[in-house]
């Protein structure tokens, strides 16, 4: 699990990656940016979301996937949720969330807070949530 934060403005994810109940990294990148500006937040196993990666990124047949929430911030704000099933993807509004802790920090932007600190204060209540936070800001 892990949650992935955006506020319009910016998106920032956590680092955490395991498996069952094993810890395997804390430096996970689930928050990037594609050549054309759009900055992409994923969750879900780490196949899918190389294959909607590169999808978005290349092109072609739409991928088939089995495990997959993302979040792709456009250059204009517009946020787009994606799951496996609606690859296509929906309009959403701002602020919001994806991800084990999404309720944690989508309640934290609506206070007031950054995605960035979102992130990290659903990592003191969400056991899937933490490790290193990437943030991308839409205006750099």
């Amino acid at each position: 699990m892990t949650t992935i934060a955006c506020d319009g403005k910016s998106m920032a994810g956590d680092g955490l990656a395991a498996r069952e109940t094993l810890i395997t990294v804390l430096d996970a990148i689930k928050v990037t940016r594609l050549d054309d500006g759009r900055i992409v937040g994923t969750a879900g196993e780490k196949p899918d979301t190389r294959k909607f990666r590169a999808w978005l990124q290349e092109g072609g047949t739409k991928p088939k996937l089995k495990d997959l929430a993302a979040l792709v911030l456009h250059p204009d704000g517009r946020l787009v949720y994606h799951t496996d099933s609606d690859i296509e993807g929906t309009p959403t509004g701002l602020p919001n969330a994806i991800g084990s802790g999404c309720e944690i920090a989508i309640g934290a932007m609506l206070a007031g807070l950054s995605p960035e600190k979102a992130v990290e204060i659903a990592a003191t209540r969400d056991v899937y949530t933490g490790g290193t936070i990437t943030v991308f800001r839409r205006d750099e």
